[in-house]
């Protein structure tokens, strides 16, 4: 059983504040790139004062160095070209650290410009959790599967993910932004599983207000987990994804899912032109503690 963590003080950055707030972090995790990272997109000149941590395995050693049993630490995370399983694995680390220290998490994350999906369809090769810390537990053996499922680009893999799962009920989220064609896409690529649900069991969350999803998300485990075993099967915008960790923090009977054989998000496709930058923040520490 994992312990037992407060999420607090979430609060959505908007993008004229971005700048701002990167700049007053204690220290920035990113992946660098040649146009999708935050640094970049901003201007690289302007965080000379402020360390800045590439992913490596230092990163637990790093934050701890930075940390403060007196303050409250305010980490920046740009999440842009962190690819899915990285990123699993440095909420996992931040959750670790966090049973000792308070932390400030800003997360940011690059709106990249409309593309149109490929149109190629993969197989799903593997259905798991995304790590072990994220797998999720019950004190009731045998519930029935609940899917909350993130829609994006993937034709028909989420689909077969609540399929695979055999699970009895479903919340889908559908990303909505200022570019009314990736909502129109996804509805499209989504179709068959989009039909198999009532429109109460259909979200259209706003990309540029991550707060609002998060609270959302949280009312339905609420009122549902003691009913089901919940499984976030977290598609589409890696925000999306990033939000399902969260609350898989603050809910750690809840487990996050991947699904292999989707296009690879470490790939240079991931490194393109930005349309707009946007973020949360969130305080998380040990609730034993608080």
């Amino acid at each position: 059983m994992k312990p037992n963590y407060s999420i607090t003080h979430l609060r959505n950055i908007m993008e004229n504040s971005v700048k701002e707030e990167m700049l007053s972090c204690d220290l920035i995790i990113s992946n660098r790139g040649r146009l999708r990272d935050a640094i970049s997109f901003i201007g690289e000149d302007a965080f000379d004062s402020i360390p800045i941590l590439e992913i490596n395995n230092k990163l637990e050693e790093n934050i701890e160095i930075k940390s403060s049993n007196d303050d409250t630490t305010k980490i920046g995370i740009d999440i842009s070209l962190i690819d899915r399983k990285t990123l699993a694995g440095l909420f996992s680390t931040l959750a670790k650290v966090a049973l000792k220290y308070q932390f400030e998490i800003r997360i940011i994350y690059t709106l990249a410009e409309y593309t149109p999906p490929s149109g190629e369809s993969h197989p799903n090769n593997n259905v798991k959790p995304v790590s072990n810390f994220f797998s999720g537990w019950s004190s009731r053996p045998g519930l029935p599967i609940l899917s909350i499922v993130g829609l994006g680009y993937e034709r028909d893999k989420a689909i077969g993910a609540v399929e695979f799962l055999e699970s009895s009920e479903a919340f889908l989220y559908l990303p909505k932004s200022n570019e009314q064609r990736y909502y129109s896409d996804v509805m499209k690529g989504n179709k068959r599983l989009i039909e198999c649900y009532p429109d109460n069991h259909q979200f259209a969350y706003d990309l540029e207000s991550p707060t609002q999803t998060i609270l959302s998300l949280d009312a339905v485990i609420n009122a549902y987990k003691n009913k089901f075993k919940i499984v976030l099967l977290p598609f589409g915008p890696k925000l999306f994804y990033a939000l399902s960790l969260i609350i898989s923090v603050h809910h750690p009977e809840i487990s996050v899912w991947h699904v292999s054989g989707e296009q690879d998000d470490t790939d240079s496709t991931q490194d393109r032109s930005v349309s707009g930058l946007i973020g949360f923040s969130f305080c998380i520490s040990n609730s034993e503690a608080v």
